[in-house]
C-alpha cells in the first residue's frame, strides 16, 4: 500500500511538473535573448534569480534536466525531430531539453541527430 501511494504521488508530481516545464523553457529563451547592454541590470538579475529559484524548487522535487548534445541517441531519453549531416546517431542540437523525475523520464528531449 505504501508503494502504491508513493507511485501515485510520483505520477501526480510528474503530471504537474510537466505542465510547468514550458515556463522553464520560456525563462531560458528569454534569458538567452537578453541584449548585452542590459544584461547587468537589476531587472535582468531579478529574472535570473527567479529562474534559479524555480530550477532549485524543481530539483527539490527530484526533477532534473539531462544533457543530450554530443551524446549518442537513446530512444528512452530522446525524440528525434530532424536529421542533419554529421556523425550517425549523435545528437547535434536540442530543440527542447529533456527532464527526469527521479529515475523516470517525464519529458523526452527533442533533438537533431547526425546522419
Amino acid at each position: 500500500m505504501e508503494r502504491d501511494r508513493s507511485e501515485m504521488s510520483s505520477f501526480i508530481t510528474g503530471n504537474i511538473v510537466t505542465k510547468l516545464l514550458s515556463t522553464v523553457d520560456n525563462l531560458a529563451r528569454a534569458m538567452a535573448a537578453v541584449p548585452a547592454d542590459i544584461a547587468e541590470s537589476t531587472w535582468i538579475k531579478g529574472i535570473e534569480a527567479t529562474q534559479a529559484g524555480f530550477t532549485k524548487q524543481l530539483e527539490n522535487l527530484g526533477v532534473k534536466s539531462f544533457d543530450s548534445i554530443g551524446n549518442e541517441l537513446d530512444t528512452n531519453l530522446h525524440e528525434v525531430m530532424s536529421q542533419a549531416p554529421g556523425v550517425d546517431n549523435v545528437i547535434m542540437m536540442e530543440f527542447e531539453k529533456g527532464y527526469m523525475l527521479h529515475d523516470r523520464v517525464i519529458r523526452h528531449a527533442k533533438v537533431v541527430v547526425g546522419s
